[in-house]
C-alpha cells in the first residue's frame, strides 16, 4: 500500500501547472479563431469546415471540463456543422432539381438507346458478316490460287 500513496505523489507532467496553462492558452486561441471564422462569409466557413473535418485538430480529444471553460470552441463547431450541413441541404436539393430537369432527357436517351439497338444490331450482323466473309475469301483465295496456278 506504500508503494500505491508514493505513485500517486509522482507528479505527473498532463497535470503539471505548466501543461494546465499552456494547454489553456492554446484553447483559448482556438476559441477566438474558431469564434472569428465563423462570423464571416461562406468560404470561411467553408475552409474552416474543411480543416475541421481534416481533423488538423482533433477536437474529440478536448476534454469537457475544458470546453465548459471556452464555451466558444462547441459555439464555432457547432456553427461550422450547421453551416456544412446547410450547404449539403442546399447543393442536395439543386442536385433533387437537376434530376428532375433532366429526368424528360434521360428518358429520351433511354427511348434512343432502346430505338437504336435494331440499328446497332444491324450494325453487328454487318460487321460479324464482314469479318466470317473476310476469312471465308482468304481461304477461296488460298484454294483458287492453287487450282489456277499452273501444273508443273
Amino acid at each position: 500500500m506504500a508503494t500505491e500513496n508514493k505513485s500517486k505523489d509522482v507528479p505527473r507532467l498532463y497535470n503539471s501547472e505548466e501543461s494546465i496553462a499552456t494547454r489553456r492558452q492554446f484553447l483559448d486561441h482556438v476559441e477566438k479563431w474558431l469564434l472569428h471564422h465563423v462570423k464571416n462569409n461562406d468560404d470561411d466557413l467553408t475552409g474552416l469546415a474543411v480543416l475541421i473535418a481534416d481533423g488538423v485538430i482533433d477536437f474529440t480529444q478536448i476534454d469537457h471540463d475544458d470546453l465548459d471553460g471556452f464555451p466558444g470552441i462547441r459555439e464555432g463547431l457547432t456553427k461550422a456543422f450547421n453551416f456544412a450541413s446547410q450547404q449539403f441541404e442546399i447543393y442536395d436539393q439543386r442536385l433533387d432539381s437537376l434530376h428532375s430537369k433532366f429526368a424528360k432527357d434521360f428518358e429520351d436517351l433511354d427511348l434512343q438507346i432502346v430505338t437504336d439497338k435494331g440499328s446497332f444490331r444491324s450494325y453487328l450482323q454487318v460487321l460479324t458478316y464482314a469479318e466470317e466473309y473476310y476469312f471465308i475469301s482468304r481461304k477461296l483465295k488460298k484454294i483458287h490460287d492453287s487450282i489456277e496456278s499452273p501444273q508443273k
